[in-house]
């Protein structure tokens, strides 16, 4: 669900505390995990150059390049948090008793526990508008709804014209093509300039990968087994190259595999059940390398991050779907060895998107996972791969969740899309394990996809939803 490791542009919002649940992972065989070669990047932060669907930030955006980041964290002592959640529609906001979360955590296992409980939506709209940053505050006025392609299955925003405007890319399943809506830097957003791709394009992500001003994207086309590299002219149009890869490709994330000549690519393959990894020349030619098995009980391919398991590590990848993930070191080639380790944290793991949820420069994963947002919290500074793993939020069905900070406090919150209830949800974070505070925001029909970007200039991130079953864009802007 689909990462500067990613994109990013900055953005922000307002938000508060507390809600947990979960079961956890338990370890593949082999447990060890290498750290590979030292990544010739002299970033030190987590997925230094890692990028997964966009945001300026959706896996993974912005005139600032920034890595999303997970945070992972280790739950020492049980903690008890009170889980609520606003709705935010038409300037209306409906209320509800919230319920009480425990959970507890081994931490001679490495592994998390807790028992999950989802309140309905309660909590009061905060009162915005203020141009102050509060921790406790999300602050979004509704803005445009735009058409756009059929059957929107993916959105990204970045600039792909390089005029320093946020933009978004749209992927559509129904039309086998990618609309490009150039912003004007007001918040609002242009109509739609297209792009053929292949066929049932499901997953788009976004990086400045051929040297010049402009972004660029990469396609998941799941109906022809292919990738579609595109190539910013610099007006919102594209070059596209089609790239063979392994059979319906679903899953897709930036990052500097090799440590030379800018993001590489990974592709999670649900067909043929494993995954590629592509390396790019500088210039956006890439060359499919694997492809890569993957490791343990992984026997479903739906998603893929990439970041640094390890602390010093080089780039490697977080896969998997289903019931069961795995983490796989890279050997900073663009190859990536065996040694790994996972567990059955989930139902329905999905969509990936990674970052450093705690800042300890470990990589973490959000995922979609049935009816909630699953964390994987690293806790790989030894060299390891374990995750802590919880599952967050209200939910009914999450079709895709991203790590960003749209609170603008310095924290990653989740960013979350629930394609049955017709809503975006912020989930804040507080810097170290816990999400809370749900706040819904209503959009289109059937939405399959939000991006994170700056679209009004004012340096705090904005949220626009694509909705497949409505054909239409909902934009909501930052109001601190």
């Amino acid at each position: 669900m689909s990462s500067f490791h990613h994109r990013l542009v900055p953005y922000l919002l307002c938000l508060c505390a507390a809600a947990c649940s979960d079961d956890s992972g338990e370890e593949l065989p082999q447990g060890g995990f290498t750290t590979g070669e030292q990544s010739t990047s002299n970033d030190d932060t987590a997925n230094p150059t890692t990028t997964n669907p966009p945001s300026t930030s959706s896996s993974s955006s912005t005139t600032t390049t920034t890595d999303p980041t997970l945070t992972d964290s280790t739950t020492d002592e049980s903690s008890t948090t009170d889980e609520s959640s606003t709705t935010v529609a038409d300037s209306s906001t409906t209320t509800s008793d919230s319920d009480d979360t425990t959970s507890t955590t081994d931490d001679t296992t490495g592994s998390s526990s807790s028992s999950e409980t989802t309140g309905d939506p309660t909590g009061v709209t905060p009162m915005c508008g203020n141009d102050t940053i509060d921790d406790d505050e999300i602050c979004f006025v509704e803005g445009d709804t735009v058409a756009t392609g059929a059957g929107g299955s993916d959105i990204v925003a970045g600039d792909f014209d390089g005029d320093g405007d946020i933009d978004v890319v749209v992927a559509s399943a129904t039309d086998g093509t990618v609309a490009v809506h150039l912003g004007d830097g007001t918040g609002a957003l242009g109509a739609a300039i297209t792009t053929a791709v292949g066929t049932n394009p499901q997953r788009v992500v976004a990086a400045e990968l051929s040297g010049d001003a402009s972004w660029d994207a990469v396609v998941a086309n799941t109906g022809d087994d292919t990738i579609s590299v595109l190539i910013a002219v610099g007006d919102g149009t594209f070059t596209e190259t089609a790239v063979a890869v392994g059979e319906a490709p679903v899953g897709l994330a930036l990052g500097d595999l090799d440590g030379a000549n800018g993001l590489d690519i990974a592709i999670a393959n649900s067909g043929s059940l494993d995954y590629n990894t592509a390396t790019n020349d500088g210039a956006g030619t890439f060359t499919v390398l694997g492809p890569w098995m993957p490791a343990g009980m992984v026997v479903q391919m739906q998603g893929i991050a990439l970041g640094r398991v390890a602390v010093g590590g080089t780039i490697d990848a977080f896969y998997g779907g289903g019931d069961f993930y795995a983490a796989t070191n890279g050997n900073g080639t663009g190859a990536m060895t065996m040694t790994s380790q996972g567990g059955n944290a989930g139902v329905a793991i999905g969509r990936m998107d990674g970052g450093d949820i705690n800042g300890d420069n470990d990589m973490d994963v959000v995922a979609t996972d049935g009816d909630l947002a699953r964390v994987y919290l690293g806790q790989g500074g030894d060299g390891s791969a374990n995750f802590n793993s919880q599952g967050f939020g209200d939910f009914t069905v999450v079709s895709e969740a991203l790590v960003v900070d749209v609170t603008g406090e310095g924290d990653q919150d989740i960013v979350a899309v629930d394609g049955t209830e017709n809503i975006v949800a912020v989930l804040s974070g507080d810097g170290v394990q816990t999400f809370a505070n749900q706040t819904n925001f209503a959009v289109g029909t059937a939405p399959a996809g939000v991006a994170v970007g700056d679209l009004d200039g004012d340096g705090i991130g904005d949220l626009i939803a694509v909705n497949a079953g409505s054909n239409d864009l909902t934009i909501w802007l930052s109001n601190p």
